[in-house]
């Protein structure tokens, strides 16, 4: 709605004697302004901070969604300008289900297209931090994230391809750092192929092997079970020899370490010894 300015005079000269009061009178008219300024008639940068009294606009007044981003100056909002406590998780668009389309705060950042270096940063919540003032987010070095005191891993299940007698096993070791492959087949060679070797750097997984109970020893490796692929390392193996087979009802541990396609493996099972 616009506005609507009526200006009354302030004497009537059309009867009477004209006077000083008169006069006077006259020269000061009457405006009376009715209606209401809309947001179509205010002109871009016209309310400034300067044209408004502290504490002048209320929460309760500002309709929903009316500060957008595009209303906002560059650096507009500032620390001092935020209240205690005032940026919640649903302020940060926290997704309450895997379905939601609403990004969140991490949705909304670059990812690093490169492996994250020990000198990188993290953001870490402080869950001991419990009094009004106290601080709860810090970043701290990757280095020391891995300084913990208790370190818990998921453990991955791998599935053995290809027929009898002969399967293989693939380790990935982009995949969970800790994987059990089964071994059913009595007279099968299992081929262990690790997949997704570092270009440079270095990955480890642990592979959990398990001989189910009541078959008759089982092979692995490659050509009948006695080798392995070629330039596996063995430190603690006579001969630099994997092992040939795990009997029945035996778990073993094989530990992998990729440095760029240079693989060092460990092996240890359970007494007695295969």
């Amino acid at each position: 709605m616009s506005l609507t300015v009526t200006v009354q005079k302030g004497h009537d000269f059309s009867s009477g004697n004209v006077t000083r009061a008169a006069l006077n009178a006259g020269a000061v008219p009457t405006v009376a302004v009715t209606g209401s300024v809309s947001t179509t008639e205010i002109i871009d940068g016209a309310v400034t901070n300067a044209k408004l009294a502290t504490d002048s606009v209320e929460a309760s007044e500002i309709k929903a969604l009316a500060v957008t981003t595009g209303k906002l100056a560059a650096d507009a909002v500032t620390l001092e300008k935020l209240a205690n406590a005032s940026v919640t998780s649903d302020n940060l668009l926290v997704s309450k289900n895997a379905t939601s389309t609403i990004q969140n705060i991490v949705d909304g950042l670059n990812e690093i297209t490169g492996d994250v270096a020990v000198d990188d940063y993290v953001i870490v919540h402080d869950t001991s931090a419990d009094g009004e003032d106290d601080e709860q987010l810090f970043k701290a070095k990757v280095s020391k994230v891995q300084k913990v005191g208790t370190t818990e891993y998921v453990s991955a299940i791998v599935t053995a391809t290809g027929t009898s007698p002969s399967y293989t096993v693939e380790v990935d070791m982009d995949g969970t750092p800790f994987q059990t492959i089964t071994f059913t087949d009595p007279v099968g060679f299992y081929n262990v192929t690790p997949s997704n070797l570092p270009a440079t750097g270095v990955k480890t997984v642990t592979l959990k092997i398990v001989c189910s109970t009541g078959s008759t020893p089982s092979s692995f490796g490659l050509s009948g079970g006695l080798d392995w692929p070629a330039g596996w390392s063995w430190p603690e193996r006579a001969a630099n020899i994997g092992p040939a087979n795990i009997t029945n009802g035996k778990v073993a541990l094989l530990s992998l370490t990729a440095f760029g396609s240079a693989i060092v493996a460990a092996y240890a099972v359970t007494l007695p010894t295969s």
